[in-house]
């Protein structure tokens, strides 16, 4: 492109965008006349420049008011007069300028040996081969990235878009068809149409219960809405199955309460809320019952939830939530004990695990390991210790008088045996004849014991 004088280039900047154009560099382009088209040209208050092209210039000139264009014919875009930033088609960005060393097919490149991207019908490092003859544009020698002809796609663009046919893919299909051979043979029909031999001649919507109305040729839906099962979606979904659905076959994903089956189509066993949908046994019992089969009855002193179904353990049948007042044990099962103090709904209240009393014990009553004795059965307590005290009191004077009474009864027995002692040493004694068996002297009057043990109580 030869250059042009200033004000026809200028004239050509603003009305033409797509003739790349190099004024003459002696002489400057009017304010603005190049601002990308439709652009505001205005005074930028920071750099103090009036007439500045707010979003830049068009290709070919330089900010800030667009007047000058870059001296390299190369430059799409430059920072100074001889500085390029970005290069036109063909030329390479080499230390701020562009060079014309590209090879002819290359649309942008790197050096004279490796091009970044090709003209259109030409592909390889350096853009040396030739796309198919079909091809707009490929990536390879079998890999079409866009047909020449909108009637052809593949690889190579030598296949007939859906809906055409012929040699050069000129022809309509008959209505209906996605893809045909000819006017009377359908390959694939249209979503909603079913095929009758090898026509769609016969429009038949697909199933209401097919989402998205999608079904094959036959009318076979291609999947079925919430609550309906089978090949044309026409069947309707146990209403026991969990949110009313199921798979393809029928068969429930899960059961609703109460019900169990393959199809959920079996009640559970009574009291039985909820079974298990293969064996039927269950797993959460209702009306205050328990066991496997839930046969078995909660015990009517187990403490009621109202959150809950049971008032027992499904398994053992012990109480959850505790016994009701007055009861205790596993099973709520045993009585308080009597002794027990009242609550205040006054009945006897004692802990479910061991029966003791919460309250304590009622008035007259202590605590004891053994539960809650009466307090007169305590062995020392203070009228206990009293009583002992008088007796014991009461016992020692006895054993004193007794013994005074002993001593006097001595005293007097000894005073006696000495008198009578005193009175034995009075009386006179004769010598009788020496004897080898016996004492030389003796007692001539012989009761004198006699009378000493006569006059004695002892």
């Amino acid at each position: 492109m030869s250059t042009q004088n200033a004000t026809v280039d200028c004239k050509l900047c603003g009305g033409d965008y797509d003739n790349i154009i190099w004024p003459s560099l002696s002489q400057d382009c009017p304010p603005c006349e190049c601002c990308v088209k439709g652009t505001e040209c205005l005074f930028h208050t920071l750099f103090s420049v009036d007439s500045y092209c707010n979003d830049g210039c068009i290709d070919g000139f330089k900010s800030p008011q667009c007047q000058k264009s870059c001296s390299n014919r190369g430059c799409m875009s430059c920072t100074t007069d001889t500085t390029c930033s970005w290069c036109y088609d063909g030329y390479m960005l080499l230390d701020g300028q562009c060079t014309s060393i590209c090879p002819s097919t290359c649309k942008t490149c790197t050096s004279n040996t490796s091009c970044t991207s090709c003209y259109d019908g030409y592909h390889g490092d350096q853009c040396q081969h030739s796309c198919p003859s079909n091809c707009d544009t490929c990536t390879a020698s079998t890999s079409c990235s866009s047909c020449r002809d909108p009637n052809f796609t593949g690889g190579k663009c030598d296949r007939c878009v859906n809906g055409k046919y012929g040699s050069e893919c000129e022809l309509d299909c008959p209505v209906n068809c996605l893809s045909c051979e000819s006017a009377t043979n359908c390959t694939e029909c249209k979503k909603g149409f079913i095929g009758i031999g090898v026509q769609c001649l016969l429009r038949s919507d697909c199933p209401e219960n097919c989402i998205g109305y999608k079904c094959d040729s036959t009318g076979k839906c291609d999947s079925c809405k919430d609550g309906f099962y089978g090949e044309f979606c026409m069947m309707t979904c146990s209403e026991n199955c969990i949110d009313g659905t199921c798979y393809r076959n029928g068969i429930c994903d899960a059961c609703r309460d109460g019900f169990q089956g393959t199809f959920c189509n079996i009640t559970c066993q009574q009291n039985c809320k909820q079974c298990h949908q293969d064996n039927g046994s269950c797993n959460i019992c209702e009306n205050q019952a328990w066991g496997r089969e839930c046969s078995r009855k909660c015990s009517s002193t187990c403490q009621i939830d109202t959150t809950s179904m049971t008032t027992c353990d499904i398994v053992s049948g012990e109480c959850k939530f505790g016994c009701v007042s007055g009861s205790h044990g596993p099973y709520c099962e045993l009585i308080c004990d009597q002794r027990c103090g009242e609550s205040r709904d006054g009945i006897k209240a004692c802990r479910q695990r061991d029966g003791f009393c919460a309250e304590g014990c009622k008035r007259g009553y202590r605590f004891e390991v053994a539960g809650c004795l009466p307090v007169t059965d305590k062995p020392w307590d203070e009228s206990s210790v009293l009583t002992v005290g008088v007796l014991g009191g009461m016992i020692g004077l006895l054993i004193i008088a007794l013994a005074v009474a002993i001593g006097r009864h001595v005293i007097a027995q000894k005073d006696n045996f000495k008198e009578i002692k005193l009175d034995e040493e009075a009386r006179t004694y004769e010598e009788i004849p020496e004897q080898t068996d016996q004492p030389k002297y003796q007692n001539v009057n012989t009761n004198n014991y006699d009378m000493l043990f006569a006059n004695s109580s002892f």
